[in-house]
């Protein structure tokens, strides 16, 4: 599980391209200046992570092979 504030939507787009799933949204959990803020959570099952993990490795081995055989 991981949370960010729903202004920094960098941090999201990170978790997402990390393979994370928007899973709910804390309404008004902080106030800053004021002006109060939503959290977003975001959550991945242990199963997505490793599939995604093994996929990076592959592709990863993969690019290995085709930088020794250029």
């Amino acid at each position: 599980m991981s949370t960010v504030f729903e202004a920094n939507t960098r941090s999201s787009a990170a978790l997402a391209k990390q393979g994370y799933r928007p899973a709910g949204r804390l309404r008004w959990h902080d106030v800053k200046g004021g002006i109060y803020r939503d959290m977003l959570v975001f959550d991945l099952l242990r199963d997505e992570w490793l599939a995604a993990r093994e996929a990076w490795r592959a592709a990863r081995a993969g690019a290995g092979r085709e930088a020794v055989a250029t």
